[in-house]
């Protein structure tokens, strides 16, 4: 793994870009589940399957054993809890909000088609252009620009009136802006264009905005992944509508201005899950994913055409495989299944308590 502060400098003319390859997490183009898929309606744990067979060398097993934090599988019927022993508990939106207070709701997580990231909201309010910050007490989101292009994000505080802030550096107005992830519960990483140039800011719920990373020519794609904004630079394609080419090489950029560059790879990388820990997963353009770790270790895990999902905090890895939801040990290079998935769209959360350590309410 390489380390190196983001260049500040001009990143040349603009590719058209945001609205193509920013992906607020996760792997481009993937779609969502069928919704033809019957539905859970059992807690029973799911029957084991065979294993995915490009990828031989680990069996997939279910286990009565697997402990852990509980998972959030939010729908637009209702709200599964899932403990990693396949055991579901299944709950419409007003029994959720019920019986989980807002503090102890999860905050981030992922689509369980293609691992994109997902600010939690329950029921149809999925749709939201909110991203909600980890503490649950800011949210963020993109409104109409001013008359001169610059970008206008609106910040609601928790209590108080929204705030927006238009975003220029110096008299530059940035353009085109989206919000990336929030990097802490104050600051939030934003994707736009200033003076040409393809830019990181970081943006302040206090207003201020600063520069973290100019990218190159060669990035190809942008995501907002846990706390940091990842992208791909790449080798461009022999005509406008080709594919890219290898090597590529994956970037990290936190809101210090630190670019880590954490893999470079024979194939091109497509699409990154970030982990809050030790490991990485990257999507490559044959259809596989590998997990990596955070620290350059050598030490992979193949999982084959698994969908990453989304970390657990322990270095536990959350992947669907057809219609099945696993859960990797990446160190002992396991798999066990946990239950099948709901049909349709599907938002996968880790919940911060389990429903059995709730206080009982009346």
């Amino acid at each position: 793994m390489k380390s190196r502060k983001s260049s500040h400098g001009s990143g040349g003319a603009a590719l058209p870009f945001f609205t193509t390859i920013l992906v607020i997490g996760g792997v481009v183009g993937a779609a969502y589940l069928s919704s033809q898929h019957s539905p859970v309606t059992t807690s029973a744990p799911s029957a084991p399957t065979s294993t995915s067979a490009l990828d031989t060398q680990t069996a997939v097993t279910t286990s009565s054993t697997i402990t852990g934090p509980q998972l959030a599988l939010v729908t637009g019927d209702g709200i599964q809890v899932v403990s990693l022993d396949g055991t579901v508990q299944s709950l419409t939106v007003d029994q959720f909000s019920h019986r989980v207070a807002e503090p102890l709701r999860p905050t981030i997580g992922a689509d369980a088609a293609n691992g994109t990231q997902k600010i939690f909201s329950l029921g149809t309010s999925s749709t939201s252009n909110y991203e909600l910050a980890p503490d649950h007490r800011h949210a963020a989101h993109m409104i109409a620009p001013k008359s001169d292009g610059a970008s206008v994000v609106d910040f609601s505080l928790h209590g108080e009136a929204s705030q927006p802030i238009v975003l220029r550096l110096g008299s530059a107005p940035i353009r085109d802006a989206a919000v990336g992830t929030w990097a802490n519960s104050k600051t939030v990483l934003i994707a736009g264009t200033s003076n040409g140039a393809r830019c990181v800011y970081r943006v302040g719920v206090d207003g201020t905005v600063a520069l973290v990373a100019t990218l190159p020519d060669s990035a190809i794609w942008l995501a907002g992944q846990g706390t940091s904004m990842w992208y791909v630079t790449a080798q461009p394609g022999e005509g406008l509508e080709s594919d890219p080419l290898p090597p590529s090489a994956l970037h990290r950029v936190s809101a210090t201005a630190d670019d880590q560059v954490y893999a470079d790879d024979q194939r091109v990388v497509m699409g990154v899950v970030g982990g809050t820990g030790s490991a990485y997963a990257v999507r490559l353009s044959d259809g596989s994913t590998i997990v990596r770790g955070l620290d350059g270790s050598d030490a992979s895990l193949d999982v084959g055409k698994r969908q990453p999902v989304l970390f657990l905090a322990d270095g536990r890895l959350i992947l669907r495989d057809g219609f099945q939801l696993v859960v990797s040990d990446t160190a002992m290079k396991t798999f066990s299944n946990i239950t099948t998935l709901p049909a349709g769209q599907v938002r996968i959360f880790v919940m911060p308590i389990r429903l059995d350590e709730l206080p009982t309410k009346p």
